[in-house]
């Protein structure tokens, strides 16, 4: 994954890890993460996007990602930090997540 200087992102990868962020948002990006087969890209706007390798729980869809200030993956889990101090740690459990 990458970011460019005008805060778009993309990223590239086999699909088959998680690495595919066809139809995601990363557009005002203004910070990515990503560890193992899961990546979060925090937009300017306080919001954040995730995507990653079902096989492993890294999937985030229908997680509520408003209020982020912060985020940070490692191997198979991402833990955001909401704006109230609270974070939200998704990815598989073994690893700490959901």
């Amino acid at each position: 994954m990458s970011q460019r200087t005008d805060g778009t992102a993309f990223a590239w990868g086999d699909s088959k890890h998680g690495w595919d962020a066809s139809g995601v948002d990363l557009i005002n990006v203004i910070d990515i993460s990503c560890g193992g087969s899961m990546c979060v890209a925090q937009r300017i706007n306080g919001t954040a996007t995730a995507w990653g390798d079902i096989k492993f729980d890294l999937d985030a869809s229908g997680v509520d990602l408003t209020k982020i200030i912060n985020t940070r993956c490692r191997v198979n889990v991402c833990v955001a930090q909401r704006t109230n101090g609270t974070a939200l740690a998704l990815g598989q459990s073994i690893s700490g997540g959901d």
